[in-house]
C-alpha cells in the first residue's frame, strides 16, 4: 500500500484478480440502484398517500389500528432509507467496513416490527369489518398471534448474530462472518412469511363468496384483492432470492433484488389496510368535490337537459360507536355524538336525478367512516347465516311465520313457546331450527334457554321477542290478576328477555327486534290493558335503543299493524261481573274479545315476509328505531300525530258499542 502513489483512489483497486476475459470495474459498477430507488419512492409514496387518507377521515375517532399503520408507515420510510443508502455503500468494495454493517444491522432490527406492524393492520380491517362470526374473530387472532411470533424473535436474533459482541469491533464481523448465520433465518422466515400472507389472502374469501355483490362492489373487490396478489408474489420472489444467498457472495445484485421485494410487501400491506378509508375519503373529498361537480353540471347542461335544483339542509347524525364512550367510576356510560349540518343537492336532468351530497354555507360535510366500513360488513351480514331466537312461536302466529321464512333462508333459528307442542310440524322438521320451551315470565326457563343457546356455539344475533299476551275488557271491570299477566308477558318479559341475552347479544353485536302495535299510539276501547303494555314496550324499546347503541346492540321496535292471527284464542274468557256497566253491550265487546268484530288483515306469512329484513337489518332498514309495518300502519301513524284528538276518537269509537251503551244509559 505504501508503493502506491500519493492520492491513488483505492476503490479503484480491485480486491483480486479478475476472472480471465473480465475487466474489474469499481468506478461505475453495474448495480440495482434506480431499480430500487424507483420502486422503493412510489411504493413508500402511495402507502403514504393512503395512510394520510385514512388518518384525515377517522381523526376525530382514531383508534390503535389506525396507530398500528402510522407505526409500520414510520417503519417502513426509515427501513427504505437505510435500503437506499446501503445501496450506494455496496457499489464500492472499499467501503463495505464499519458503516455498512452498521445499517445492515439496523435494517434487519428494523424488518422484522416493520412487516409485523403492516401485516397485522390488514387483520385489524378484518376485525373491523368481519365482526359477525365466532370462527372469523378466533381465526383473526391467530394471525395476529402467528404474526407476532413471526417477525419479533428477529429483533433478537439480529443483535446476538448481526451485532459486535462484547470486545468485538464492527469489522470483526467482516472476519468471523456470524451474520452469514441468519441467511438460515431468512429463508425460514420467508417461508412462513409466504404462508402468513397467503392466509391473509384467503381469510375473508369463505364469507365473501357467499355474497351477491353489485358490481360497484366486485370491482373495488377485486382492486383491493389484486394488491393484495402483489405482496404476495413479492413475498415468494423475496423467498428465491433468500434462498440465492446461500449460493452466492454477489450482495449487490441479490441483496438488492432481496430490499425491493420486502419493501413492496411491506408497502402492499400497507396500502390493503387502508383502501377502504381511501376509499371513502375519495368518494366524500375527491368525488364530490366543487370541481368536479360543477363540471359534472356543466357536462349535464351542455347535453340540453334542463337542471333543476333544490337545496334541502338536514342534520346528520353520526351512528354511535364505542370508541364515543368515556367510563367513569360509577361505571355509568355518555355517548358522544358528533352532529355535521350537510347541504344535499337534487339535480333533476331528463326526468331522472341524481342526489349529490355538498358543502353548503361554508361548512363542511363530515365523512362517516364507520358507515363507509361497514358497508361490506352489512353486505355479508344480509347474506351470512345468523343465529336468532323468535318468542312465541305458536301455530299460526307471527313468530311461527316468521321463524320458517328466516329458516329457509338459512339462518339457525331456535323457535321457542311456552308449549312446544304448540309449535307448528314445518318447522319441527327443518335441521337448521331447535326448539325450545321458553316461558318469558319465568326467569328460570330463560336461563335455561340462554343456557341453550350458548351450548350451540354461534352466540346471538338477533332476538325477536314476539310472545304476548292480549286481554279485551272495560277497564272497569278488568281483573288486576289477569292484568298483571298481560304486563308480565309484554313488558316485563321483554325486559327479561333481553337482560338474560344481553351478554350474547353485546359480544356478536347483535339486535334486538321487539313487538308493539299500533294500539300503543291511539285510544281504543276495550283493549286498554294491551295497549298500554305495548305503548310501554314501545317507550322500552326506545330507551334501550339509546342504552345498548355504545354497546353495538341495535333496537327495532315493530309497530305492527292489522295481522290475522290466533292472538285472541289465547286470550283469558272475558267475564263481566254481574252488575257490570257494560252488561248492555256485552256482546259487542265478546266480538272484539274474539276477533269477530274489527278490520281483516293481512296473513301471518305476508306480515313474515315484509319484517326480514328489518330482522335481519339489512341495508336500508336501518339501525333501530320505530317501524311501522303491516295494514293499518301507516294510517295510524299518520292520524295519530295530525288527526284532532276529537276525531281520531271518533274514528277509534267506531262500531265498538259506545254509542249503543250511552242510548242504554239514558233511556
Amino acid at each position: 500500500m505504501s508503493s502506491l502513489p500519493p492520492g491513488t483512489d483505492l476503490c479503484t483497486i480491485p480486491a483480486a484478480q479478475p476472472p480471465p476475459g473480465r475487466t474489474s470495474n469499481f468506478v461505475n459498477p453495474p448495480n440495482l440502484a434506480a431499480e430500487t430507488i424507483a420502486v422503493t419512492t412510489v411504493t413508500l409514496a402511495w402507502a403514504t398517500l393512503f395512510t394520510t387518507a385514512r388518518l384525515y377521515t377517522n381523526f376525530r375517532k382514531l383508534t390503535w389500528a389506525d396507530g398500528f399503520v402510522v407505526i409500520a408507515l414510520a417503519l417502513s420510510a426509515t427501513y427504505s432509507g437505510l435500503v437506499l443508502d446501503s445501496q450506494f455503500l455496496l457499489q464500492k468494495i472499499c467501503r463495505i467496513r464499519l458503516t455498512i454493517c452498521v445499517i445492515l444491522y439496523v435494517q434487519g432490527t428494523l424488518l422484522g416490527p416493520v412487516i409485523f406492524f403492516a401485516k397485522s393492520s390488514i387483520f385489524l380491517l378484518c376485525r373491523q369489518i368481519f365482526t359477525i362470526q365466532k370462527a372469523m374473530k378466533y381465526a383473526i387472532r391467530f394471525g395476529l398471534l402467528f404474526t407476532f411470533l413471526l417477525y419479533w424473535p428477529g429483533v433478537g436474533l439480529e443483535s446476538y448474530f448481526a451485532a459486535p459482541h462484547i470486545g468485538e469491533t464492527w469489522d470483526d464481523l467482516l472476519v468471523n462472518k456470524r451474520p452469514e448465520k441468519l441467511i438460515y433465518w431468512g429463508i425460514v422466515q420467508g417461508a412462513l412469511s409466504v404462508v402468513l400472507d397467503i392466509y391473509i389472502f384467503i381469510l375473508p374469501l369463505p364469507l365473501l363468496s357467499k355474497l351477491q355483490l353489485p358490481r360497484k362492489k366486485r370491482w373495488q373487490l377485486l382492486i383491493i384483492f389484486s394488491t393484495a396478489m402483489m405482496g404476495i408474489v413479492a413475498s415468494v420472489i423475496a423467498l428465491v432470492f433468500r434462498i440465492q444467498l446461500l449460493t452466492t457472495s454477489d450482495t449487490t445484485f441479490t441483496q438488492s433484488a432481496l430490499f425491493i421485494c420486502v419493501t413492496v410487501e411491506n408497502n402492499v400491506a400497507i396500502i390493503v389496510s387502508s383502501m377502504p378509508f381511501f376509499a371513502a375519503f375519495f368518494r366524500s373529498h375527491v368525488l364530490e368535490s366543487a370541481l368536479l361537480k360543477t363540471l359534472r353540471s356543466r357536462l349535464s347542461s351542455s347535453g340540453g337537459h334542463s337542471v333543476v335544483g333544490t337545496v334541502d339542509h338536514h342534520m346528520v347524525k353520526a351512528p354511535p360507536s364505542p370508541s364515543h364512550l368515556l367510563n367513569d367510576t360509577t361505571g355509568h356510560y355518555h355517548e358522544l355524538r358528533d352532529f355535521a349540518y350537510a347541504t344535499n343537492t337534487k339535480i333533476q336532468a331528463g326526468g331522472g336525478g341524481e342526489r349529490l351530497p355538498t358543502q353548503g354555507n361554508g361548512i363542511s360535510r363530515e365523512v362517516n367512516i364507520e358507515q363507509e366500513i361497514r358497508e361490506y360488513s352489512i353486505d355479508i351480514q344480509q347474506t351470512m347465516p345468523k343465529t336468532i331466537l323468535i318468542t312465541g312461536c305458536s301455530a299460526n302466529s307471527i313468530g311461527a311465520a316468521l321463524a320458517l321464512s328466516l329458516a329457509k333462508r338459512g339462518h339457525h333459528i331456535f323457535a321457542t313457546a311456552r308449549s312446544p307442542a304448540k309449535i307448528p310440524s314445518p318447522l319441527t322438521t327443518l335441521s337448521n331450527v331447535t326448539l325450545l320451551q321458553l316461558d318469558v315470565t319465568s326467569p328460570a326457563s330463560i336461563a335455561a334457554a340462554v343456557h341453550a343457546v350458548q351450548e350451540q356455539g354461534h352466540g346471538l344475533d338477533v332476538l325477536v321477542n314476539n310472545a304476548g299476551a292480549g286481554y279485551t275488557v272495560p277497564l272497569l271491570d278488568a281483573d288486576l290478576e289477569h292484568a298483571k299477566q298481560v304486563y308480565e308477558t309484554n313488558v316485563w318479559g321483554v325486559v327479561r328477555m333481553i337482560q338474560g341475552f344481553s351478554d350474547l347479544l353485546v359480544a356478536n353485536r347483535g339486535r334486538v327486534v321487539n313487538l308493539s302495535s299500533v294500539g300503543a299510539v291511539v285510544n281504543t276501547p276495550w283493549i286498554g290493558v294491551y295497549s298500554s303494555s305495548k305503548a310501554a314496550v314501545m317507550q322500552i324499546s326506545e330507551t334501550l335503543r339509546l342504552e345498548l347503541a355504545p354497546l353495538g346492540v341495535a333496537v327495532v321496535c315493530l309497530m305492527v299493524g292489522t295481522v290475522s292471527t290466533s292472538f285472541h284464542d289465547n286470550e283469558p274468557r272475558v267475564v263481566m261481573p254481574a252488575g257490570s256497566r257494560y252488561a248492555a253491550i256485552r256482546d259487542v265487546i265478546l266480538q272484539w274479545a274474539t276477533g269477530q268484530a274489527g278490520p281483516k288483515g293481512c296473513s301471518v306469512e305476508e306480515f313474515a315476509e315484509s319484517i326480514v329484513e328489518d330482522v335481519l337489518g339489512a341495508k336500508g332498514s336501518g339501525s333501530g328505531g320505530l317501524v311501522w309495518k303491516g295494514p293499518n300502519s301507516a294510517a295510524v301513524r299518520i292520524l295519530s300525530r295530525w288527526c284532532p284528538s276529537w276525531l281520531l276518537d271518533r274514528m277509534m269509537s267506531n262500531g265498538q258499542g259506545l254509542d249503543e251503551l250511552e242510548k242504554s244509559v239514558k233511556s
